[in-house]
């Protein structure tokens, strides 16, 4: 079973970004693995990033908040494919318990438009 290791530990710098003070984990279950990912200190997240017309419906401190973290992480330091990356989003947002109708929208907006910020260069 997948889970956060630690607390979220965080500066704001700014509007829409921050820097982690302290290292943040994701253990990814023994079904993949028993992968620990971990962000290091200094990372830098904006959390989700929500497209203007849909600001209303999805907070950028939202409940999928811890799962931002690691997702904005992997796609700067592309240790994974961006599908990977995404599927891993996902799966932190469950284990957080987002509700289904905030996760797969969110999802499904990487997914289709994260392409642009993905750092490893694949579409």
């Amino acid at each position: 079973m997948s889970n956060f290791e630690g607390h979220l530990d965080l500066r704001r710098l700014g509007p829409r970004r921050y820097r982690l003070l302290a290292p943040f984990t994701y253990y990814l279950g023994r079904a993949a693995g028993g992968w620990r990912l971990t962000v290091p200190i200094g990372a830098e997240t904006d959390f989700e990033s929500i497209p203007a017309p849909f600001a209303w419906l999805f907070r950028r401190d939202g409940p999928a908040g811890r799962a931002a973290v690691i997702h904005d992480w992997l796609y700067r330091n592309p240790v994974v494919s961006r599908a990977v990356a995404d599927a891993i989003f996902l799966d932190a947002m469950a284990t957080d318990k987002v509700p289904r109708w905030q996760r797969w929208p969110l999802y499904f907006g990487v997914r289709l438009g994260g392409w642009a910020s993905y750092q490893g260069g694949e579409p």
